[in-house]
């Protein structure tokens, strides 16, 4: 049966869920196991193929969503005939409508028995900018039992950014540095937080010498003086438009030195830092 384009019986058939993902297949399945995936060389922004590697027993239901940022854009599930199949399939169909160049595509796959989970189902996942001549930039990949990736494309982001910091118990009154990887939007705004206070914050725009859309970049934030040794602290940074964050990555810290218990607390006041505050960037965009 060809996959070039699969029937579609349901689209809301399929349940999106959030899962912590890694890369790495699992090898709790002993119904199938999924062995490797990459984008198929036709996808664009008009579809979202795959190529899916495999080693099946007997499957009984495959399925598969097509989403970007807000949300499904195209879905299916139905009976497989992928039973015994060993090897990789090319050009798995998973098309969708058509969209904007350099939209964030999320391509998903299950196979194996509905309703699926780790013990009987395998899922493969793209994470891609799409683009309309098919010089798509891959973003992220995951195969492995069915819980082991994201699922959709909103999934894939925030798997896919990561949030460092070079000391994490840091003194009153030092300067942390957080290093920002992988925001894919054109503002991102870190925050030094204690509870829901903000002690020091600082955003990063696009304008800002493409330092957003570089991808990588560098903020120093400051522990005020005065907060309480053994603090408990948060680095926040999210990633997205003005008007709103669309993925979010965060960070522990803890004041150094022991925790002091005293009968009255103040909150520490907000810093205000300079003006020469250092932001450094990597410029690797590529669109």
């Amino acid at each position: 049966m060809s996959r070039t384009f699969l029937r579609r019986l349901s689209c809301a058939a399929i349940v999106v869920a959030a899962i912590t993902a890694t890369a790495l297949p699992a090898s709790a399945n002993s119904v199938i196991t999924a062995t490797s995936v990459s984008l198929n060389s036709a996808a664009n922004c008009s579809v979202a193929h795959l190529d899916i590697g495999m080693e099946a027993g007997t499957v009984t239901h495959e399925a598969g969503f097509v989403t970007g940022i807000d949300g499904l854009l195209d879905s299916f599930i139905q009976s497989s005939s992928f039973s015994g199949f060993s090897g990789t399939f090319s050009t798995y169909g998973m098309p969708m409508p058509d969209q904007p160049d350099r939209t964030i595509i999320g391509s998903y796959a299950w196979i194996g028995t509905n309703p699926p989970n780790a013990a009987n189902t395998a899922e493969w996942f793209v994470l891609y900018l799409c683009d309309p001549a098919g010089n798509n930039e891959v973003l992220d990949t995951c195969y492995g039992d069915y819980g082991t990736c994201p699922q959709t494309a909103l999934d894939g982001l925030r798997r896919l950014m990561s949030v460092d910091v070079d000391d994490e118990t840091p003194e009153p009154g030092q300067t942390i540095t957080v290093h920002v990887a992988r925001c894919m939007y054109p503002v991102g705004v870190t925050r030094l937080l204690q509870g829901d206070l903000v002690l020091d914050s600082y955003t990063v725009t696009d304008g800002e010498t493409s330092q957003v859309q570089a991808r990588e970049f560098l903020v120093e934030l400051t522990v005020p003086a005065d907060v309480p040794p053994g603090s408990s602290l948060s680095v926040v940074v999210d990633c997205g438009y003005e008007d709103g964050p669309i993925v979010s990555g965060k960070r522990s810290l803890q004041v150094a030195g022991e925790s002091v218990t005293t009968t009255t607390s103040t909150p520490a006041s907000p810093t205000t830092t300079a003006a020469s505050r250092a932001v450094t960037a990597t410029p690797t965009f590529t669109g």
